[in-house]
C-alpha cells in the first residue's frame, strides 16, 4: 500500500518536475558497519524496485542507499561523499552505454561498481566486466538476494585488488631501493678491486725473476680472486641497471645471419677447451627488430652456459627458424639438464640451482639479467630441460618489416 502510494504521488510530480529520485534510506544498527551505497538511475519505478528489493534482502540492516538520476549527478555526488559501491544503469539522460562506467571508473578507479541494467547480452556484459566492472545484473531477473550477494562479493573482490595493488607497489618500490643500493655499491667496489688487480699485475711483471714459486702462486691467485670479485660487481652492476631499465635498448633492423656469424666467431674458441662439437643450422636469410649488441649479448651467455655446463666431447646446437611473424634461436645441449623442480627458480638472480657446490665459476646472473634484456626488447626467453639429457635454451624476436 505504501509503496502504491509513493508511486502515485511520484507520477503526479513526474509530470510537472520530471521523475524524482527516492530519499536516501538508511538501514540497520548505528553500532553496525553500514554499506554506503550509490544508486544511478534514471527510471523511478526501478529505483523504488531495487529500494524494495534490498529491504527485504537486508532485513537486519546493513545499508545505506542514496540516488540520483545522470552521471553528472553521480560524479558531483562522489566527488564530496564516500560510497562503497556504485549500482550503475548504463542508460542514462547524460551518457549511455559503456561510456557511463568508462567515465565512473576514470574518475573513481578504487570504488567497485555493479552494472544494473535491463539490457540482456552476453557479450555486451563480458565487455562491461572487461572494462571494470565487479558484476553485471539484468533489472527483469534480479532479486534482494542478488543484489546482496553482487554487493558482498564486489566488496570483497575490490579490497583484494587493491590490497594487491599496495602489495604490488611496496614490492616495486623494495626493488628500486636495492637496485639502487646495487648500484652505489657496485661502483664503489669497483676501484678498489681495480687497484688490487693492476698492483698484482704489476708486481707479477716487475718481480717476476725474483718471486719464489709459492709467492708467485699467491700473487696469482690475489689476481683470480679480485677478477672473480669484478666480474661479479660488474654483473651485479648490469643486472640493476636492467632491473629498473636503465639500459636503453635500441630499435633496429638486425640482419640474422651477420648475428650468428658473430656468436659463432665467439662461440668455436669457447667450446675447444672441452672438445665439443658445435653445429649452427637453420635459417641464416633473416632479419629482426632488435638490438644488436644486447641480443648478442643474451645469445653469448646462453651459448657459454651450453658450453660451462656441458660434457667433455658433447655437441651444442645453434639452430635458427621462422615462427609466423618471430624469429626463434635455440640452443641445445648434451649437458647434465635442469631437474624439473627447480625450472621456477632458473631465472631468479644469484640462484645457480647447485652449481655453486661446483667446479664451473659464475655469479647467477647472467640468466636474470638475459631475461631483462628480452623484456626490453619486447622479445621472448625460454628453455625445455631434462635432468641427464641436457636444455634447449631459446630466444624470440619479431621479424622485421622491410619496407619495398
Amino acid at each position: 500500500m505504501l509503496v502504491n502510494q509513493v508511486t502515485a504521488l511520484a507520477d503526479v510530480r513526474a509530470k510537472k518536475f520530471g521523475p524524482p529520485m527516492p530519499p536516501a534510506v538508511n538501514s540497520g544498527q548505528i553500532t553496525e558497519k553500514i554499506i554506503n551505497i550509490l544508486l544511478v538511475e534514471d527510471n523511478f519505478s526501478d529505483s523504488i524496485l531495487v529500494q524494495k528489493e534490498l529491504s527485504h534482502a537486508f532485513r537486519g540492516g546493513g545499508y545505506h542507499l542514496q540516488g540520483v538520476r545522470t552521471q553528472s549527478q553521480a560524479l558531483a555526488l562522489l566527488s564530496d561523499h564516500d560510497f562503497d559501491v556504485v549500482l550503475l544503469d548504463l542508460t542514462l539522460p547524460d551518457s549511455s552505454g559503456l561510456e557511463t562506467l568508462t567515465r565512473l571508473q576514470m574518475d573513481f578507479p578504487h570504488l567497485p561498481v555493479i552494472v544494473l541494467t535491463g539490457y540482456e547480452d552476453e557479450n555486451f556484459a563480458l565487455e562491461a566486466v572487461g572494462n571494470g566492472a565487479q558484476d553485471y545484473l539484468i533489472k527483469s531477473k534480479v532479486t534482494g538476494q542478488i543484489i546482496k550477494r553482487a554487493l558482498q562479493y564486489a566488496l570483497q573482490r575490490k579490497r583484494l585488488e587493491l590490497d594487491l595493488r599496495e602489495a604490488r607497489q611496496q614490492a616495486e618500490k623494495a626493488n628500486h631501493a636495492k637496485s639502487e643500493f646495487l648500484t652505489v655499491m657496485s661502483h664503489e667496489l669497483r676501484t678498489p678491486l681495480n687497484a688490487i688487480a693492476g698492483f698484482t699485475q704489476v708486481m707479477l711483471m716487475n718481480m717476476e725473476k725474483n718471486l719464489s714459486a709459492r709467492d708467485e702462486d699467491y700473487l696469482q691467485s690475489i689476481l683470480g680472486a679480485s677478477d672473480h670479485l669484478l666480474t661479479l660487481v660488474n654483473d651485479i652492476l648490469e643486472l640493476a641497471k636492467t632491473d629498473t631499465h636503465k639500459i636503453v635498448v635500441k630499435n633496429e633492423i638486425v640482419n640474422g645471419g651477420h648475428l650468428l656469424s658473430e656468436l659463432q666467431h665467439y662461440l668455436f674458441p669457447l667450446a675447444q677447451h672441452k672438445n665439443l662439437e658445435i653445429k649452427f643450422t637453420g635459417e641464416q636469410n633473416f632479419q629482426i627488430a632488435g638490438d644488436y649488441t644486447r641480443l648478442l649479448q643474451v645469445l653469448l651467455n646462453l651459448v657459454s652456459n651450453a658450453v660451462k655446463y656441458n660434457r667433455d666431447h658433447g655437441q651444442v646446437t645453434v639452430h635458427a627458424e621462422k615462427c609466423g611473424a618471430v624469429a626463434r634461436i635455440i640452443i641445445t645441449d648434451t649437458g647434465y639438464g635442469i631437474p624439473t623442480s627447480r625450472h621456477a627458480e632458473l631465472f631468479q638472480p644469484f640462484n645457480r640451482l647447485g652449481a655453486e657446490n661446483g667446479t664451473v665459476p659464475g655469479t647467477g646472473v647472467g640468466l636474470a639479467i638475459c631475461h631483462n634484456l628480452m623484456d626490453d626488447m619486447k622479445g621472448a626467453i625460454g628453455f625445455t630441460s631434462a635432468e641427464g639429457k641436457g636444455s634447449n635454451f631459446w630466444i624470440e624476436m619479431p621479424l622485421a618489416e622491410i619496407s619495398a
